[in-house]
């Protein structure tokens, strides 16, 4: 990944490579050869935006390999950016709105999963799914969907009534408020009072703030310090790679707590950084 997101010429030469031992044949009850998941707004954990250039891009690669692009969309509705009235702008376009029925070659490449669990409560189960007919009618008429148990038939009533009535809309607008007083705030911080040398970027959207300490620096050794010191902890950077790279980098997740207990964690982690730095270059 860079800014833009996921490194499109890097996955289409991986594709290549792997299709020339892959025994999958592509046919007409099984049109996929593999699938590729992603978080293409708003990522976890480093809060990127796929650019609309890599959304097209990965539409022509997906089509040309025959895959299925399945995107856990889960982040989208919640966006912080403001115009110049002070309303939250609309938040990019989702990565299956760039695959449509009216292109030359559509074949329908991207499903995009959704969830209230980010923007209600993750107790609900309860999401949607915006995807081509076939995929939709593979599966309504799957075994998940056709025994009857599958659908969170109540808790889906409840929801449907909140929407109707504006009520969703009018939650979703109090939390992005709260979200992103609380990314600024964690961003500041972070910016004015953590060590020289460590970056981050300011998200637009989403729950995290991706932190990047200098090549060697062991933020698993942070985080022990953390918890012992200050009961305070973080994702480190290598959970997040198969590869356990990014060891040098956390995950803050600012949308859990409430901003002066959020603000104060942060800080602290900010000060066992700085010791250990200063430990180090002693």
């Amino acid at each position: 990944m860079d800014e833009d997101g996921i490194d499109v010429n890097m996955l289409d030469r991986l594709l290549e490579e792997h299709k020339k031992s892959s025994t999958v044949r592509v046919t007409e009850n099984r049109p996929y050869w593999t699938m590729l998941y992603l978080i293409p707004t708003f990522h976890n954990p480093t809060g990127r935006c796929l650019s609309e250039a890599r959304c097209r891009q990965l539409v022509q690669v997906a089509r040309r390999h025959n895959i299925l692009v399945v995107c856990d969309d889960v982040y989208n509705t919640l966006c912080y950016e403001k115009d110049s009235q002070g309303n939250f702008v609309t938040p990019p376009p989702a990565l299956v709105s760039f695959d449509q029925e009216t292109d030359p070659g559509f074949l329908g490449n991207v499903v995009s999963n959704g969830s209230f669990s980010k923007i209600l409560s993750p107790g609900l189960r309860l999401g949607w799914i915006q995807a081509p007919k076939r995929i939709r009618s593979l599966i309504m008429n799957s075994s998940y969907c056709d025994s009857g148990g599958s659908f969170n038939n109540y808790t889906s009533g409840i929801i449907a009534s909140a929407l109707q009535l504006g009520l969703v809309e009018q939650h979703l607008g109090k939390i992005q408020e709260i979200y992103a007083r609380n990314m600024n705030a964690v961003h500041k911080i972070i910016q004015e009072e953590w060590p020289s040398g460590v970056s981050c970027l300011l998200p637009k959207g989403g729950f995290f703030i991706w932190v990047e300490f200098p090549q060697g620096f062991s933020c698993a050794e942070l985080q022990k310090t953390c918890i012992r010191d200050h009961n305070v902890s973080f994702y480190v950077g290598s959970i997040c790679s198969p590869q356990g790279l990014f060891g040098n980098c956390l995950r803050v997740c600012f949308a859990l707590y409430d901003l002066q207990t959020l603000t104060d964690a942060v800080r602290k982690i900010g000060q066992s950084a700085r010791w250990m730095m200063e430990a180090h270059t002693t």
